[in-house]
């Protein structure tokens, strides 16, 4: 099925393209395939190597998170500068190593001190896949295929992991993601490296004011739809993360449930998004992207409610925990960047709004563990996490202004 769609995908471009796209969609399936593997587990792991405390938990969690703030940012100006073919290989090289050193380390502070800074680096991927994404010409959304093709890398980590997990521990997930990403630093090295010079402007990127020389501060000044996306950034990070992040823990520890029925949430939840992120992009290039926010934004209001009102029963909490609803700022945030924002400015953008994202994730991962930690509980967390959904929304339909179509 996945190799149908992606020859769907590719039958849309232009020959000469057709190598490049094909290859930009399975090198990020394969770079999101090990986070599908670990994520889903590592809050648990960290959960019982503390001795159930949720607010060391929520820091060992959190911290990577708040360093990615500024490392993103850092690495999309360097792939503004050198280019994402080797960004994106160093990518994969710091996967390897990361996972060749918690292989190796079984002292509990080094363990927690290698991932840390380890996992803070990898946020040199994302600028560098989303900028070339960019420059990628297309008649269709790409960047709906792309977060199709992230859905799809997760399912599958997440659903092997599942499996794998409650039998073998975390060392032989290490394992298998260390293969994956050699696998992944080879198919980069089959990648043209588009230079910003070389880019084909997409069909949506016609802004006058789009001049490569405009920096940071005035293309924020004169596009207020950015500032309010890396808004929407922080606080849909937050509202996702203070709850979200201990969803996991929340499921096996609290409500009992095993950890191959997880990898089964996350992976129908991810698979579903596959097929809701191919379709959201087409939908938002007739209709907008307003309408798909909102619509992902009541989703996290019903599953947080849902959570909360769910007691001693984790069948309820699985059905709404598999909605796709994480893919609205997948699919929208690249392309309205791209849309404003030049071509030689992008990796710039790119890391500025996923540092805004992990500023979010880990502000909400730390205040989320802290405040378990207080109650005892994660439950109450999913209470607050639903306010702030409606905030959310609400900020949302007031602020969110997109240009009208013609």
């Amino acid at each position: 099925m996945s190799i149908d769609l992606f020859s769907k995908i590719q039958s849309r471009y232009p020959s000469s393209l057709d190598r490049n796209i094909s290859l930009i969609l399975l090198i990020n399936m394969v770079f999101t395939i090990p986070w599908g593997l670990i994520q889903p587990f590592i809050s648990p792991y960290f959960f019982e190597l503390t001795q159930g405390d949720y607010y060391l938990t929520g820091l060992l969690n959190g911290i990577p998170l708040m360093t990615m703030v500024v490392s993103v940012f850092v690495f999309g100006w360097i792939v503004d500068k050198i280019g994402s073919k080797i960004v994106m290989m160093a990518g994969f090289i710091i996967f390897i190593i990361l996972f060749i050193t918690l292989l190796l380390i079984s002292d509990p502070l080094l363990f927690f001190i290698d991932y840390i800074i380890l996992y803070s680096l990898l946020s040199c991927f994302n600028p560098a896949v989303l900028k070339y994404t960019s420059l990628l010409q297309s008649k269709i959304n790409i960047f709906g295929a792309l977060a199709a093709s992230t859905s799809f890398g997760y399912f599958l980590g997440s659903y092997v992991g599942g499996n794998l997990f409650d039998i073998f521990g975390m060392d032989l997930l290490y394992f298998l993601g260390l293969l994956v990403c050699i696998f992944g630093f080879i198919l980069v090295l089959f990648v043209t490296d588009l230079q910003n010079e070389e880019a084909i402007t997409l069909p949506y990127s016609s802004n006058p004011n789009n001049s490569n020389s405009q920096n940071i501060l005035s293309i924020l000044f004169n596009s207020r739809i950015l500032v309010v996306l890396l808004i929407i950034g922080v606080i849909q990070s937050l509202q996702g993360s203070f709850a979200g992040m201990f969803f996991s823990v929340y499921f096996i520890s609290e409500l009992g449930a095993p950890a191959s029925l997880l990898g089964l949430v996350f992976g129908i939840a991810t698979l579903a998004g596959t097929f809701a992120s191919h379709y959201a992009g087409k939908f938002g290039e007739k209709r907008g992207y307003k309408p798909i926010l909102f619509i992902c934004y009541v989703g996290y209001l019903l599953i947080w409610t849902t959570m909360y009102f769910s007691v001693n029963d984790y069948v309820l909490p699985a059905l709404a925990y598999t909605l796709p609803i994480y893919i609205g700022l997948m699919v929208t945030g690249p392309v309205i960047i791209t849309k404003y924002v030049p071509e030689k400015r992008r990796g710039t953008f790119m890391g500025l709004f996923s540092g805004s994202q992990n500023l979010g994730f880990g502000i909400g991962t730390i205040l989320g563990g802290v405040y378990a930690g207080i109650q005892q509980t994660i439950r109450f967390n999913f209470g607050v996490s639903a306010i702030l959904s409606v905030i959310l929304i609400l900020f949302l339909l007031i602020a969110f202004k997109e240009e009208k179509r013609g």
